[in-house]
């Protein structure tokens, strides 16, 4: 091989390297967000003791087991069941959790997988690389699904600045020569958006 066709090899390889997605990092600062999103709605600060009331939040789990939200999710769930009972995690103890998935049903399993790989990231793993790699991988990938149809039922709800501005709407509507069409659409979609609303912190606990 020349130096030429070394160099460039080395250039490929280099590329290529650059170009792997770093799922660890992708996937703490996932966590992060999910972690913010159950302290509030668990109302502990506790790890163990949130992971053990989220799984206690069943509503938007029965949708999910009878296909009403959260499809794509299912193929990574069953593909995460294979994985752990293929590489069996080692799990100190997490409410007595054997460290497998049961089965693409097993949503509680697949909840304490997060919080497992987590640790994991957050404290280090004796395991070897390359499972560690496919395990940051899946969760990602999973609780990315689920975190962004929490974010969307999120910004369905009605809030105090859709409240300011459907105020200030009515204020300018109560003068017809001030008001325009666009206006008075904002403000019926403002009403319907109020009528229909849940809690913000709530969200998963509401049928789809």
């Amino acid at each position: 091989m020349s130096d030429e066709d070394t160099t460039t090899k080395e250039l490929i390889v280099r590329w290529i390297e650059r170009a792997q997605v770093d799922y660890s990092d992708l996937y703490a600062r996932l966590y992060i967000a999910y972690n913010a999103w159950f302290r509030k709605v668990t109302h502990t600060s506790f790890d163990r003791e949130a992971i053990s009331r989220l799984t206690k939040r069943f509503i938007i789990w029965d949708d999910y087991l009878q296909g009403r939200v959260l499809q794509t999710l299912k193929p990574l769930h069953k593909e995460i069941a294979e994985f752990t009972q293929a590489h069996t995690h080692k799990v100190v103890s997490l409410h007595r959790w054997s460290g497998i998935v049961k089965d693409e049903s097993d949503w509680q399993g697949l909840i304490r997988y997060w919080y497992r790989v987590r640790c994991d990231l957050f404290h280090g793993s004796s395991d070897d690389q390359e499972v560690s790699k496919q395990r940051v991988r899946l969760a990602y990938a999973s609780l990315n699904i689920f975190m962004l149809e929490i974010t969307k039922r999120m910004d369905d709800c009605f809030t105090s600045a859709d409240l300011r501005r459907l105020n200030e709407l009515n204020v300018l509507l109560a003068v017809p020569s001030g008001s325009t069409i666009e206006q008075q659409t904002t403000r019926q979609m403002l009403h319907q958006k109020y009528i229909r609303s849940h809690d913000i912190w709530s969200v998963d606990l509401v049928r789809a």
